[in-house]
């Protein structure tokens, strides 16, 4: 499976009709990205709308346990994760 990368994303970003160039396109990418991180940051939820998909933070419960007769312990920590929406996933699976 490819893998669709951040400079091909800046590239069809850059042909939408109001952008001037790759770079302005990368521009924007990064302002977004920068965005939705300062966002969940702040404890916020990123919904980037009903046909695609929400990122939000969770709390992941601290674990223990044993790797190789080695215990190890594991804090309580905040994770990111993306809820992806129904739409999508039938767009996806091909319905």
């Amino acid at each position: 499976m490819a893998k669709f990368t951040k400079i091909q994303l800046v590239e069809e970003i850059s042909l939408y009709e109001t952008i001037e160039s790759k770079a302005e396109a990368g521009r924007i990418f990064d302002h977004i990205k920068s965005i939705i991180k300062r966002a969940l940051l702040a404890g916020n939820d990123v919904a980037l709308g009903t046909d695609f998909g929400e990122f939000y933070t969770t709390t992941q419960a601290a674990r223990s346990g044993e790797v190789n007769g080695v215990p190890y312990t594991s804090p309580a920590k905040q994770v990111v994760k993306f809820s992806v929406s129904a739409p999508l996933k039938a767009l996806v699976a091909g319905n």
